[in-house]
């Protein structure tokens, strides 16, 4: 599992295929939701952007706040179009305690 501290923007990056298991863009576009340790919602459908290779796609538009709870932080990308399967349903990455905390 990825660890990634606080005040540092987690590279989140994603294979899509089809049923056969070969790599494809999308039609229309790829979708992120970040979810923290408790399950809110931090990024509500980040629009990931593809590598430069068929069904390679990343997001990096999200910065661990200073104040982010430890903990393990979920994120789960779809296909917009709905046609794509996604190799993970769920990833994870982990904000470990003591970093950037003020206490």
């Amino acid at each position: 599992m990825d660890v990634w501290y606080r005040n540092s923007t987690p590279y989140l990056r994603c294979d899509i295929v089809d049923e056969d298991g070969a790599a494809v863009d999308p039609v229309t576009s790829v979708k992120v939701t970040v979810y923290d340790p408790n399950g809110k919602v931090v990024v509500s459908d980040g629009t990931m952007t593809n590598t430069g290779t068929v069904g390679e796609y990343y997001y990096v538009s999200y910065t661990v706040p200073y104040t982010a709870l430890s903990g393990i932080y979920s994120w789960i990308p779809r296909s917009v179009d709905g046609a794509i399967i996604i190799r993970k349903e769920r990833f994870e990455f982990e904000v470990p305690e003591g970093y950037g905390t003020t206490g």
